[in-house]
Formats: structure tokens, C-alpha cells, sequence
């Protein structure tokens, strides 16, 4: 999840894509692994997934390369809202 892209809504931690597609260059293959993993943690996971925090190189663009990231092993959400077909997403902390 972009760093940029999660916010604080009272006592939750919200996050919602906005970028499509996620990256570019080697890395474009990662997307469609991303949104089957995201399924899958829909159908077996109740919807709660784990947390990797991307930090972009340039914010600003579209599509994005990771300047790093790390897991965050505090941060556990739930999946409210997925688009398979775009990959949108919405989660909040549980």
C-alpha cells in the first residue's frame, strides 16, 4: 500500500488506491499477483490482509516506481471495497 494513500479517519487507518496501474518497468507483473493474493485474502482470510508500506520514488507519478518498502507487522486491515477487474481498493484497520 502507498504511504501516501493511507489516512487517519478518527480511530482507523483508511486505505483507498488511488493509482492505477501500481507500477511500471519489471515490476508491472507484481499487479496481477497482488489482485489474486487480494482475493484470496478475501475468500479465506475474512478479508484481513498484512501491510507493506511503498514509498514512491516521485509521487507525483503514474504509474509509480518503489524508491523502498517494508512490512509494517503492526498494521493488520480489512478489505471493504475491490474492483478484481482494475484492482481500486478500500481497507480499513481492524
Amino acid at each position: 500500500m502507498w504511504d501516501d494513500e493511507l489516512q487517519r479517519e478518527g480511530d482507523h487507518v483508511v486505505y483507498e488506491t488511488r493509482y492505477r496501474p501500481t507500477l511500471k518497468g519489471k515490476l508491472r507483473g507484481v499487479d496481477s499477483e497482488w489482485i489474486a493474493n487480494i482475493k484470496w485474502a478475501r475468500a479465506h482470510c475474512q478479508s484481513q490482509v498484512r501491510v507493506v508500506i511503498l514509498t514512491a520514488v516521485d509521487a507525483a507519478a503514474n504509474p509509480r516506481t518503489v524508491r523502498y518498502c517494508y512490512p509494517d507487522d503492526s498494521l493488520i486491515m480489512r478489505i471493504t471495497h475491490f474492483n478484481s477487474l482494475t484492482g481500486e481498493l478500500r481497507a480499513e484497520s481492524v
